[in-house]
């Protein structure tokens, strides 16, 4: 607050402008409800996103330089003022180059590509979630490839017995399964169709 000894002019009438310029405050919060909503909800919206994925995560390509090149680019794109044009200028740059497919469309590591952007924007690391997936598809394909040889593969622990497997009724022929286990932490039944 001002000082009321310095309010004063020198006949002794009250100076209203010094008072002013010392207490005078003026602000358009009345209005803040107009300017900028819709900026502050999306501000909003992506705050609350922070940390989240909202995509499912591709597999983490088998080639270590190319995933240490698609999270770089990535990081790049993110950062830069304008990415669709970034991204097309280093496109143009790299053509032809090998390495580079990603940057077009159904090339090799597109997939990640355009997951480590989505990740770039929530800052969440991209690379454990795609080595989940790979690890989830390789075993997705050990599976396959085992049921076409008539090999089954299931976790020890839990309620899986061991020993012989009955068939279910919906069987037309008797199945009988021998259980032997490998060196690894997983069991191994092969079936044999007694015919």
């Amino acid at each position: 607050m001002a000082d009321q000894s310095k309010m004063y002019r020198w006949d002794g009438s009250f100076d209203f402008k010094r008072r002013e310029d010392w207490d005078y405050k003026h602000s358009f919060n009345f209005m803040a409800g107009w300017l900028g909503q819709d900026e502050t909800k999306e501000a909003q919206r992506r705050k609350k996103k922070m940390g989240t994925v909202d995509e499912q995560a591709p597999p983490l390509p088998k080639d270590d330089s190319l995933v240490e090149t698609i999270e770089k680019t990535a990081k790049h794109v993110h950062k830069s003022n304008d990415p669709t044009v970034f991204e097309h200028l280093v496109q143009e740059k790299n053509k032809g180059r090998s390495g580079w497919d990603f940057l077009r469309e159904g090339g090799e590591g597109r997939d990640y590509y355009l997951f480590c952007l989505h990740c770039c924007e929530r800052e969440v690391d991209p690379r454990p979630m795609a080595l989940h997936a790979r690890k989830v598809k390789e075993d997705r394909e050990l599976k396959q490839a085992n049921a076409k040889a008539n090999v089954f593969t299931g976790y020890q622990g839990g309620s899986f017995g061991f020993g012989p497997v009955w068939p279910t009724k919906s069987c037309d022929r008797d199945v009988f399964a021998h259980v032997c286990i490998n060196g690894t932490n997983r069991s191994e039944m092969k079936v044999t169709l007694a015919g």
